[in-house]
């Protein structure tokens, strides 16, 4: 039997020569896959013929293709969404981006995707990319920690503002964007710069007198924000903002102290919420004028027994309701609420997974079809009881 391999790797070579016809390359391209392959090497095949090779079976085959300089650019552009690292390689990739301005944002959105995830792509395309008149591209450019700051800066005056938002939460963005952005007409988007960890003390510290309650609200639930700018709010005309400032975990109490006087009672329902309100202040709370006041205070952790106690006689039921629930409601408590003449207390009673058997016992014995009707965790089933 003959050895052909002299003749094979005569056809390779034939097939890598930049002096072989285009007529004998398509001839060769035809005999194998492989000197296919050593054609899409050869960079001076033609673009008609590499055209044709871009959609060959064989995979390596369409990578030389990608990073040969003769292929046309639409092809590569193309191809790029398979072999973005072989088209940043290509030596005619800069070269087109400089022959046409929009030769990045023409390119299609997959092959353009690819590159912006490339760490070796070069900062022209991502500054040409925040051109692109499709939002979901910008979008990705202003999100990713990769964009170049000069790509940012283009995208911080983005007409979108979503966009700005997107810029301003990206913890890549330079202090002197998170400057520009404080300043921008949508207060979403300065609200998002006081949630970025990269903003500084000074400018939380300067949002904290932006116009917007918005923004205000969320400087003081910024953890970094220091404790004496939150305590500047505590008389903000934003009744939220107050609010935020009750619920701060490390507001001193003296500043409570005048929040638990607030005109809102929602500002002093957040003073009642606070795990660091004082004893004094709950029991201060405890009487106020407003139920749901007293019903929060009946809510917090650290509540004394001698306030559920009070509270477990209060006039609202919602505030009885409060007490039946609390996990540190004593049994013998919890043995009087059983007895309440409101439905929904007695209800809350056995919903409370501290409640004793023989109180559930009891209660599954009450003859108001209401009451087994409300499903909870020791309420395993329900009693269905005609009361016609």
């Amino acid at each position: 039997m003959q050895d052909s391999s002299g003749d094979i790797s005569h056809l390779e070579r034939e097939a890598s020569c930049e002096t072989t016809s285009p007529e004998r390359l398509e001839q060769l391209m035809r005999e194998s896959p492989k000197l296919a392959r050593r054609i899409a090497q050869n960079p001076v095949a033609p673009g008609d013929l590499l055209q044709r090779l871009s959609k060959h079976k064989d995979r390596a085959t369409r990578e030389a293709v990608a990073a040969n300089p003769n292929t046309p650019a639409a092809i590569l552009s193309k191809l790029g969404a398979e072999f973005p690292e072989q088209l940043l390689d290509n030596p005619i990739f800069a070269l087109l981006t400089l022959e046409s301005p929009n030769f990045v944002v023409k390119m299609p959105q997959d092959t353009l995707e690819r590159l912006l995830c490339q760490k070796r792509t070069p900062t022209f395309v991502f500054e040409q990319a925040t051109n692109h008149s499709d939002q979901s591209i910008r979008y990705s450019l202003a999100d990713s920690p990769q964009t170049p700051v000069s790509a940012l800066d283009k995208l911080a005056r983005d007409k979108e503002s979503i966009i700005r938002h997107v810029v301003a939460r990206n913890p890549s963005t330079p202090v002197s964007l998170l400057e520009q952005l404080t300043r921008d007409r949508d207060e979403t988007v300065r609200r998002t710069v006081v949630r970025n960890p990269s903003t500084p003390i000074s400018l939380l510290e300067q949002l904290a007198r932006d116009g917007n309650g918005i923004v205000r609200r969320a400087v003081v639930g910024n953890p970094r924000t220091p404790v004496a700018t939150v305590g500047t709010l505590v008389g903000d005309r934003n009744r939220d903002v107050r609010c935020a400032v009750a619920r701060h975990s490390q507001i001193p109490p003296s500043l409570l102290e005048e929040l638990a006087r607030d005109r809102h009672w929602e500002v002093r329902s957040a003073v009642a919420k606070n795990v660091k309100t004082p004893i004094a202040l709950l029991k201060e709370l405890a009487s106020d004028n407003n139920w749901e006041v007293r019903e929060t205070v009946a809510k917090n952790p650290q509540i004394p027994s001698a306030l559920l106690q009070e509270l477990a006689r209060d006039r609202s039921r919602d505030v009885r309701c409060a007490i039946a629930r609390n996990p540190k409601t004593p049994n013998s408590l919890l043995a009087k609420l059983a007895k309440d003449e409101a439905v929904s207390v007695r209800a809350a009673v056995a919903r409370n997974p501290k409640t004793p058997a023989p109180i559930i016992e009891e209660l599954k014995r009450d003859r108001d079809c209401t009451l087994f009707n409300q499903r909870g965790p020791n309420m395993r089933y329900s009693i269905r009881i005609d009361t016609s």
